[in-house]
């Protein structure tokens, strides 16, 4: 049996590391003992498999952050489709209080605009379906956040009741934003016609 040289070696810890030799083998290929192997390679540090070992944690590792990046863009890709739709109830809400607040300022029956409430309405159901879908695309979970879900826009019929309580509440509505603007006004009329006489 001979000694190895560091070039036999070398390959000898590399076969030893990979996990995939027996000190025998490594033994009857390098013609030496496997004691003497196995001394060598504890006096080296060299542990069987050790690069093994090492390959699956760099591998795992770089899995784990793949992972954490996929997860991160679904969350950012969660966080943007939520805001979205979000936005869209709320522009298809205004829309709705618009029409109907136009109507009622013109004193117009709200069955004069029924087309424009069922065009809202089929907006409404358009954006709840693109919702589910983004739902179930991103497997967004709505018992985690009920809060947080994309309400279907409900237009009902209103009463004869209702439409002239709606019209009451928005003409004193409409009384206190102008009463303060008229008071200036007239004040600003009063002003003007001093001005005038005091030129004259």
């Amino acid at each position: 049996m001979s000694r190895l040289n560091a070039n036999d070696f070398e390959k000898a810890a590399k076969m030893w590391a990979s996990g995939e030799y027996t000190l025998d083998e490594l033994s009857e290929k390098f013609d030496i003992t496997p004691a003497a192997l196995h001394r060598r390679f504890k006096r080296e540090g060299i542990e069987k498999g050790a690069a093994k070992i090492a390959l699956q944690e760099a591998i795992s590792q770089s899995m784990a952050s793949e992972a954490n990046k996929k997860a991160a863009q679904l969350i950012e890709m969660v966080s943007q489709v939520k805001e979205l739709h979000l936005k869209g109830s709320q522009m298809l809400s205004r829309r709705l209080l618009y029409e109907i607040n136009e109507a009622t300022k013109k004193s117009k029956p709200l069955g004069s605009i029924r087309d424009d409430i069922r065009a809202i309405q089929d907006a409404s159901k358009t954006l709840a379906s693109n919702y589910q879908i983004a739902e179930r695309v991103l497997r967004l979970n709505r018992e985690e956040t009920p809060d947080e879900d994309i309400p279907e826009l409900v237009v009902r019929r209103m009463t004869d009741s209702d439409v002239q309580a709606m019209r009451d509440a928005q003409r004193v509505e409409i009384e206190e934003m102008t009463s303060g603007f008229e008071s200036e006004l007239d004040d600003d009329l009063l002003d003007s016609e001093a001005d005038d006489a005091g030129d004259q």
